[in-house]
């Protein structure tokens, strides 16, 4: 049972700038956790288990708990003004924790380096066409064509070959980590060992 906050109280850049992580988060994560969840919550036996049996180091809890597939549900408070002291996330903690649910929980962020890489790669090649093709019907551009040419092909196949060597790292992260296939919610009937 996750907790969902309702009338919370932040400030509008405080909102904003978690809307914009959550969302982004959630895009390359592959989730739908909502930015009102709080990291209370009460969890059967069965999850806690499967939680610790996780060899992360790195650990977002909301997104791990997501990943691990459990059914779940919700229970709505109001969070009221805080009577005392003030909230133990800095904005430097903040930051890291965004970056955690960014960088160390999926390897979509290396997918999308390498989309960008072939979009670079496949726009130098073009301009590198166009300059070719205006250096030899007699309107070549100001400047050194072959250079900018070269450096256009190049240039794409560094971004290229950075994502594809990000892929390989994200592979090797993934594995790494050894996460379980799956996790058995129940089992019905037959040996239960």
């Amino acid at each position: 049972m996750l907790a969902r906050r309702t009338g919370r109280t932040r400030g509008p850049l405080r909102r904003a700038l978690t809307s914009v992580y959550v969302g982004v988060r959630n895009r390359l994560a592959g989730t739908g956790i909502d930015a009102d969840y709080a990291t209370l919550s009460i969890l059967s036996r069965k999850v806690v288990e499967a939680f610790l049996s996780l060899r992360d180091h790195d650990r977002h809890y909301m997104l791990i708990l997501d990943w691990l597939g459990f059914r779940r549900t919700q229970i709505e408070f109001q969070q009221p003004p805080r009577f005392a002291g003030q909230s133990s996330y800095t904005l430097g903690g903040l930051v890291r924790l965004a970056l955690d649910g960014f960088f160390f929980q999926t390897t979509n962020l290396l997918h999308f380096i390498v989309y960008t890489g072939l979009a670079v790669a496949f726009g130098g090649a073009l301009l590198a066409l166009y300059f070719l093709f205006s250096y030899f019907t007699d309107r070549p551009l100001p400047g050194f064509t072959s250079v900018i040419v070269v450096l256009l092909l190049v240039g794409g196949f560094l971004a290229i070959s950075l994502g594809v060597t990000g892929m390989y790292v994200g592979k090797i992260f993934t594995q790494v980590k050894e996460r379980p296939l799956f996790v058995v919610d129940e089992i019905y009937g037959g040996d239960r060992r």
